[in-house]
């Protein structure tokens, strides 16, 4: 009876000792990331890189790799990871990152950005006032009768909005993925 007791408790130490060491793994790699950004030095972030293994579950981690790729500017890299991480989540915004970082690495996709957009008016009634719907309402190049619609409701600075929607596509994703 003694044994059946103690099997489940240390089954939950074990585990509980794994989390830690697992979120502790992460803690660091996230510090080292850090230290690379603020010293700027590309090859502690190659190292970096090397360290983390992408793993379905450990969205930080994967996260952190595409971070890291974007920071070196290693943009196919990144968008392979974001892909991963978005067919884990199947988040929407995330989405949108795949679509920038596919016309970055000069595979414009107009569905992908339409689907962002679906995505955006299906799950938020307030769509029109977040600021990622405008990105690839803009970036898909839309401006039919229903965005003049959305443009009238929304709450967002309208200086803002003007800028997303008289800016070049390729400058818009260049200030968010530099060369």
């Amino acid at each position: 009876m003694k044994k059946l007791i103690l099997i489940p408790f240390v089954l939950i130490i074990c585990f509980s000792l794994y989390q830690t060491v697992e979120k502790n793994s992460f803690k660091s790699l996230n510090q080292e990331y850090l230290d690379a950004l603020i010293t700027n030095d590309n090859n502690k972030l190659r190292t970096l890189l090397n360290k983390i293994e992408v793993t379905q579950g450990n969205l930080e981690k994967s996260w952190l790799k595409a971070y890291i790729n974007v920071d070196l500017k290693e943009y196919s890299n990144a968008l392979q990871v974001i892909q991963l991480i978005y067919n884990e989540t199947r988040d929407y915004r995330t989405l949108l990152r795949i679509c920038m970082l596919k016309d970055r690495v000069g595979l414009f996709d107009e569905n992908c950005y339409n689907s962002v957009i679906l995505n955006f008016r299906q799950n938020n009634s307030d769509y029109y006032n977040l600021e990622h719907y405008w990105y690839a309402v803009f970036l898909s190049g839309q401006n039919g009768e229903i965005i003049k619609n959305d443009l009238e409701k929304t709450h967002l600075d309208k200086e803002q909005l003007n800028y997303l929607q008289n800016t070049p596509r390729k400058k818009l994703i260049y200030d968010f993925f530099p060369e």
